[in-house]
């Protein structure tokens, strides 16, 4: 009798073994199906897997040593640059052009494309715009290059050569100031300042100048013109100036003639340092 109630529990016993056991092998066999359908060489564990959650201290840490992981790896290889504008200064200077003229220059250039593509039917090679963005680019880069390598007998008179070419009109000549070493002394530059870029960022404003005879007849563009420029001074310092203005070209409507700057709003042909 002894026996025979013994022989349940050893039974029942032996059942819960056999199903922890055939548990293991689905999960095992589970492990496996995982691991085939993701082609990885890891084994996954039987046993049931804890989930912590990962706070962003450990994921900083993990990217900390990640990152000097790395370092030991290049640390033959030079270190990567700082920066284009490592130890440059910037500087911002609207001249003679408002923020007003600035935020509403999208609708108005359209109005005004629109119009001279008008004009260059009417006229055949008068307007092209793609021919006046590159010119004007080409003659603001002109006018700034001329003055800042001006030596000698050109340091008064810097753009003698571009009134003489037709580039440029008398009146603006004057009004841009003196070129290369005068500016220099004045401004303490260490070497001749460059020109880095000149973005044409939209017509602003167009008109039509009447006059007796067709021959005396123009047409007149204004462009809002953003220059990067590069100053080195004595003091060590550089300084990446961008500027914004307004840039006036004018032709004539026969088509011999060719478009010249008549007027801008730029205070000189250089960025001033600023006293401070």
């Amino acid at each position: 009798l002894k026996l025979r109630c013994f022989e349940p529990k050893v039974s029942a016993v032996s059942m819960a073994a056999r199903c922890i056991a055939a548990t293991n092998r689905s999960r095992h066999r589970l492990a496996l199906h995982v691991c085939d359908q993701k082609r990885t060489v890891r084994a996954l564990p039987v046993a049931p897997i804890s989930i912590r959650k990962h706070s962003r201290a450990s994921d900083s840490r993990l990217a900390d040593a990640a990152s000097r992981r790395e370092f030991v790896s290049n640390a033959d290889n030079p270190k990567p640059p700082a920066g284009d504008d490592g130890g440059i200064g910037l500087s911002w200077s609207f001249e003679g052009v408002s923020m007003l003229e600035l935020l509403t220059l999208p609708p108005r250039h359209l109005l005004w494309a629109a119009s001279l593509y008008g004009v260059g039917l009417r006229f055949p090679g008068l307007w092209s715009m793609r021919d006046f963005i590159d010119g004007t680019a080409l003659a603001v880069t002109a006018v700034f290059e001329a003055a800042a390598s001006a030596e000698g007998r050109d340091v008064d008179k810097p753009f003698e050569t571009l009134v003489e070419d037709g580039l440029i009109a008398n009146s603006l000549a004057e009004k841009l100031g003196d070129g290369g070493e005068a500016a220099r002394c004045l401004e303490g530059w260490a070497t001749q300042p460059l020109m880095k870029r000149v973005s044409i960022l939209g017509i602003s404003s167009a008109a039509g100048i009447e006059a007796e005879g067709e021959v005396g007849r123009r047409v007149q563009v204004s462009a809002l013109v953003l220059t990067r420029e590069l100053y080195k001074y004595e003091s060590g310092e550089s300084i990446l100036a961008r500027r914004l203005q307004r840039w006036t070209l004018e032709r004539h409507l026969q088509s011999e003639s060719h478009w010249y700057i008549v007027d801008s709003t730029a205070l000189r042909w250089y960025s001033p340092r600023d006293p401070e």
